[in-house]
């Protein structure tokens, strides 16, 4: 990696002068207790983990969740500082640590802090097992710079559109190096935007590195996109998977294909294949299971029986409602996701983005985003960390 961030400083030396924290240390976490009284039933525990209005933060919002090899959890999302709402607006990206399987966590520490109302948001997480490197991308918006209104976006690779950017860390989150542009390498020059979609990224059985990302053409249409890498992270492609579709997450099939679900209009979610890791891809269809709102949802394996685990499980999470984000609920898929035999609910009320993760104890986590309210006309998140088990997640089946 070292050859690849030495020319950083002639291509975007602007990126690293602003990041204030990139290169920082997490040190000495400060922790505090995970009240599983809280669930007196026992089904499951909860936990929140980024409450807006804490920590000098009018916000939280779009969680990524991850469990290293080594066992530590990272928890990451954006940290609207001034107010709710996306970009252009002041965001960092921010981070908790657990060591013990979501038990206890560190207090809130900064991977990227730009000057003034410039934006570090969307956050994807990734592992590389064979560099053992921890990856985040986000999305990097110069001030002004953004889809909401006031906001601006053009064409190429300018200070007036949005940059992907990557930032890595060798020890499980308690130092990150300076960002790594990749916009150039990703976005196609005529689009209008290219910007992050959140959640998490994988790695593939030879290797790869994938993750997702959205675009917006000149007829602000939106297309779900996908970036991939062979070298570990050196050198990045790009390929389309979805059209009029944006916030997607993929999962590697056990028969060597990807499965990406896509956002699109309020109804059901949208699918598709690739049969070459993602450099081209199938028709998109509807699914026929997968309700959505139109909002962000989680897939993730568990299990798979290329690994040696006795069954193959696929997980995912989104909020079960046709047109309000409500009653978040996690299926589980034991044949390659064909069928979704499981679903159990876990919050009845709002229910925004979420993201899974394998625990290190092997029970199953989720970050999302709940117990929205309305303040000085603005809203505001809780971003609660749950944690069950697969026993309570399939005890119907039993």
């Amino acid at each position: 990696m070292h050859k690849r961030y030495a020319i950083i400083p002639i291509l975007f030396a602007f990126t690293i002068s602003s990041a204030i924290a990139a290169g920082s240390s997490v040190q000495s976490p400060q922790k505090f207790e995970y009240k599983l009284a809280d669930n007196p039933d026992g089904e499951f525990a909860q936990l929140d983990l980024f409450i807006s209005g804490r920590d000098g933060t009018a916000n939280y919002r779009i969680p990524s969740l991850i469990t290293t090899p080594t066992g530590v959890v990272i928890a990451v999302c954006d940290a609207r500082k001034d107010r709710a709402g996306d970009a252009p607006n002041n965001i960092d990206c921010v981070m908790r640590r657990s060591v013990d399987s979501g038990k206890t966590w560190s207090r809130v520490y900064t991977i990227a802090d730009y000057p003034g109302a410039r934006c570090a948001g969307d956050p994807i997480l990734f592992y590389d097992k064979q560099t053992h490197i921890l990856w985040v991308a986000y999305v990097y918006a110069n001030e002004g710079v953004g889809l909401s209104k006031g906001g601006t976006n053009n064409q190429g690779y300018g200070d007036d559109t949005f940059h992907i950017y990557l930032q890595q860390s060798k020890d499980d989150g308690l130092t990150w190096s300076s960002p790594l542009d990749v916009t150039r390498q990703i976005k196609p020059k005529e689009l209008i935007a290219s910007w992050t979609a959140p959640g998490i990224g994988i790695q593939l059985r030879s290797g790869r590195l994938v993750f997702c990302f959205s675009t917006m053409n000149a007829e602000k249409k939106h297309d779900s996109y996908v970036a991939y890498s062979d070298d570990n992270g050196e050198n990045w492609k790009s390929s389309r998977a979805g059209v009029g579709t944006n916030e997607s997450q993929l999962v590697e099939l056990n028969d060597g294909r990807l499965m990406i679900v896509m956002r699109m209009k309020p109804g059901k979610r949208i699918i598709a294949f690739s049969d070459d890791s993602g450099q081209s891809w199938q028709p998109q269809f509807e699914s026929e299971v997968l309700i959505d709102p139109k909002c962000q949802a989680s897939i993730l394996r568990y299990h798979s029986t290329e690994d040696g685990n006795e069954k193959n499980i696929i997980l995912y999470s989104n909020p079960v409602h046709t047109t309000k984000r409500r009653k978040l609920t996690i299926r589980a898929s034991f044949d390659e996701g064909k069928t979704w035999p499981v679903a159990k609910m876990i919050n009845s009320d709002y229910s925004g983005y979420s993201c899974l993760t394998r625990l290190p104890d092997g029970q199953i986590g989720v970050l999302y985003e709940r117990d929205i309210h309305e303040a000085d006309n603005e809203k505001k998140h809780t971003l609660t960390f749950a944690k069950l088990s697969l026993g309570w997640l399939t005890d119907d089946l039993r």
